[in-house]
């Protein structure tokens, strides 16, 4: 221990024990010492609140998913009449600062189902993100502050407490003592699995951290100690944070300004053109079809739009959305001892159920399911009859989606009654993840039949089983139905197992394409070229490593291309299941340059990753992109162009590894380069990338790490150095991580005078040794393992020290970093 931290934590027993004055200031001390903080509800029927104002589910005492965002960036609300002018002058302050520094708009509610009240009940409370239809946001007598309606407008925006998160106990420390028992569940530490932090730091100034004596059972002496030293003011209800805007924005996804563009479906029209996040996109089709999938899309903060594709087939189909409750002519079975629910938002129970319907993927569209919950009891069922229908051939086919995600899920089955003799076609059971799921099933009669849907409850509450989109049809027009669904749907690839597929790529493009293919339905193509563009004053000089000969990827914006015209390119598919790095440089020089979009296509849809627009000047830029596929994928980049012909956009030097793009930065053999490892100009001397013995005796290794004639790094100790001379090198820049990393390396020190080896975590200009090594260890590699969290951003810095004489070389190689613990 430092003495240093000595002194924090004698600083921080004497604190707690006894009466003290708070740096903060005359005003927070009279808060921290008043009788109650207003989000504490004192005084207020809390048999439905935890961490003292969020507002739980009724039935299940707990909110259902952390990451429920308004979709559109859009919060419909409404605000009670009977607010004096001041309170609501407060409210308007609070949306203006929310509004000020994110994408996130507050808007009056015309006829939205999903949307905020906000009222004076009793107390401050609200519950957590978008829970479907209205839901009360209290700002009740004591809670009219900006600060405290902020605080308030964050939960409904999707945000928890700080002092809850899953990492805080690296932060701050509960004094269960002073916290009363009826309060022990407002400090209760949530899971990974029910708060996403977003990769920022822990917060003490976040406007959602509580004060240090929250709850207290003696308000003279905290309920919270900082782990830290900060200046920062803990619990103030002013403003929002700079870490509060980061997450905000982090959320929703403020840096996402569009969506793929759509394509109209074969027999029918689309109305909107404008694919910009919050807008829609509306699918009609011609008399003599029927439409089959979302008649209306939204694209959403993700760069993904809502709903599956739709589809115009002859209106001898028979399908039902379910978005009616008349439920196209189905019915319940009265002989069965449930009922199935029709829904259009998530079910009441955390951990099973949809969050929403298939059709339209938000709160317009609905379904159906069977509720669990007590007091059904396992083994109970649900039927769901059709109407009679009429064989149009031998085979007819049955199209569905099935919902089923719970760790007690029960079974699903399909019958096909003919003259009241019913015969399963079709069943499934246990848990079958978080998505929907499509079943097809052959139905061969000729004769009228009925179709019977039926749920069977699991052995516990977390069972709920869903369906939607139901669609008969012949096999011969399904077929047709499918085929022009993979057409709308351009280049699916939800039918590969990942066998023999591609694990990465690096290719510069100097040769050929690797692989790539030009899309067949966009406007232009990509053009591979190397030297300058066609155009001056647009496109890059050239190829970013072989101006001569080297070859890049560009899209030429001169006449006969228009503002909007766009190109995509196609990777070769790439195998899923994993975290996935790319890397790749750009090029976007030009006074009305466009976008530059960059989308993973797999079997769930193309997925907007990255975008860039705007001039970003004449040379070439590096980018990272992390995403995870569970199925196989292609990478996808589109050029839009801008609006004159001074847009000419390129790519080059694209790679994909797996794993995470700063464990790959910071993963090196040095057997090319130091990777993205740098040397420290502020030091001495520096580090040497070697290969075989180094050039004196009786110190460093003979060989590298793996034993071969690889490279490997060491510091030269010869003269003209002399002892105590430092050389350091420096990771990339590190972001901060939920679990921390884990850094690996390589080290060999053999030598008389072999002194020191550091490796410490830089921040700010502060340093923290998280390594030694010292002396001679012997002529031999070994291997050091360090596990260490970041809370802000940081850099890793290798030091190497000389020692008394020449014989005190040092090296290292092979250094690994991991996300997680060691």
């Amino acid at each position: 221990m430092t003495k240093l931290s000595g002194l924090y934590l004698l600083w921080v027993s004497f604190a707690f024990r006894t009466a003290f004055t708070y740096p903060y200031g005359k005003t927070y001390f009279s808060l921290l010492f008043g009788d109650s903080f207003p989000e504490e509800n004192v005084a207020v029927d809390n048999t439905f609140l935890t961490q003292g104002d969020i507002l739980m589910d009724v039935r299940r005492n707990a909110v259902r998913e952390h990451n429920t965002v308004w979709l559109r960036r859009v919060v419909p609300f409404t605000v009670d009449t009977v607010f004096p002018a001041s309170t609501l002058e407060q409210i308007r302050l609070a949306i203006q600062e929310i509004e000020q520094f994110s994408c996130v708009r507050f808007q009056p509610r015309q006829n939205e189902i999903d949307y905020i009240r906000i009222r004076n009940i009793s107390g401050c409370y609200s519950p957590v993100g978008r829970r479907g239809g209205p839901q009360d946001v209290s700002i009740g007598n004591g809670c009219e502050s900006q600060g405290t309606i902020i605080h308030e407008l964050m939960h409904a925006l999707g945000f928890w407490h700080e002092h809850t998160r899953p990492d805080r106990d690296l932060y701050i420390t509960i004094i269960k003592e002073n916290i009363a028992e009826s309060h022990t569940q407002n400090f209760q530490k949530m899971t990974f699995d029910e708060v996403d932090t977003l990769g920022a730091p822990y917060d003490y100034g976040s406007i959602m951290h509580y004060a240090l004596n929250a709850f207290a059972v003696d308000r003279s002496k905290w309920t919270m100690i900082p782990k830290l030293p900060t200046s920062t003011e803990i619990g103030q209800r002013k403003h929002l944070s700079k870490i509060d805007i980061y997450k905000l924005n982090k959320l929703y996804n403020c840096n996402i300004s569009h969506c793929q563009r759509l394509s109209t479906p074969l027999h029918g029209f689309k109305q909107g053109d404008d694919y910009s996040v919050g807008k829609v996109v509306y699918f009609f089709c011609q008399t003599g079809f029927v439409l089959v999938g979302s008649s209306e899309r939204f694209c959403k903060d993700t760069g993904d739009w809502t709903g599956n594709n739709p589809v115009c087939l002859l209106l001898s189909v028979e399908y039902c959305n379910i978005d009616k409750s008349d439920l196209c002519g189905w019915r319940q079975d009265r002989t069965d001892q449930l009922d199935w629910t029709w829904s259009h938002s998530s079910t009441p129970t955390m951990n099973t159920g949809p969050n929403n319907d298939h059709t339209m993927d938000n709160s317009k569209g609905s379904y159906l399911y069977l509720e669990s919950s007590s007091p059904v009891s396992p083994g109970q069922k649900a039927r769901l009859i059709s109407t009679i229908f009429r064989p149009y051939s031998s085979d007819m086919c049955l199209r569905f989606w099935y919902h089923m995600f719970g760790s007690s899920m029960g079974e699903l089955r399909v019958y096909l009654r003919i003259r009241s003799r019913d015969s399963n076609i079709f069943s499934i059971r246990g848990d079958q993840g978080k998505e929907w799921r499509v079943a097809d099933v052959v139905i061969k009669s000729t004769v009228n039949f009925q179709i019977v849907i039926e749920a069977i409850s699991g052995p516990s509450f977390r069972s709920d089983i869903a369906i939607d989109d139901i669609l008969i049809t012949t096999c011969t027009e399904m077929q047709e139905y499918k085929r022009l669904l993979k057409n709308t749907i351009q280049k699916s690839i939800s039918q590969l197992t990942g066998i023999g597929l591609l694990k990465r790529q690096r290719c510069n493009f100097d040769d050929d394409l690797c692989g790539w293919t030009q899309e067949q339905n966009d406007i232009f193509d990509w053009t591979h070229h190397y030297g300058p563009t066609t155009t001056i004053g647009t496109g890059p000089s050239c190829d970013r490593t072989n101006c001569i000969m080297g070859k890049y990827l560009y899209i030429e914006a001169s006449a006969p291309r228009m503002r909007g015209d766009y190109s995509a390119i196609y990777s070769p598919v790439f195998q899923g299941l994993s975290t996935k790095c790319i890397t790749f440089y750009y090029n976007m020089h030009g006074i009305s340059m466009g976008t530059l979009n960059v989308y993973v296509k797999n079997s769930t849809g193309p997925h907007l990753v990255w975008t860039k627009s705007n001039n970003q000047g004449p040379i070439w830029h590096y980018a990272t992109i992390d995403f995870t596929s569970i199925s196989p994928f292609q990478v996808v980049f589109e050029g839009v162009r801008g609006y004159s012909f001074k847009s000419d956009m390129a790519f080059d030097d694209f790679t994909l590894d797996p794993g995470y793009c700063i464990e790959h930065s910071v993963t090196c053999d040095f057997q090319r380069d130091l990777c993205s490892w740098i040397q420290d100009t502020r030091d001495k001397f520096e580090w040497i990338r070697h290969s075989g013995p180094t050039g004196t005796p009786g110190t460093g290794p003979n060989t590298d790490h793996s034993g071969t004639n690889g490279y490997y790094l060491y510091i030269e100790t010869s003269a003209p150095r002399i002892g105590g001379d430092v050389a350091r090198i420096m990771s990339p820049v590190l972001p901060p991580v939920t679990g921390g990393y884990c850094f690996e390396m390589a080290y060999f020190m053999f030598g008389s005078h072999v002194s020191m080896l550091t490796v410490s975590l830089r921040n700010h200009n502060r340093e923290t040794i998280l390594w030694i090594r010292s002396g001679n260890i012997g002529p031999y590699w070994n291997i050091t393992r360090i596990g260490f969290s970041v809370s802000e951003s940081s850099q890793l810095i290798i030091a190497g020290v000389v020692g008394e004489s020449y014989r005190s070389d040092i090296a290292i190689d092979d250094t690994v970093l991991t996300r997680g613990p060691c």
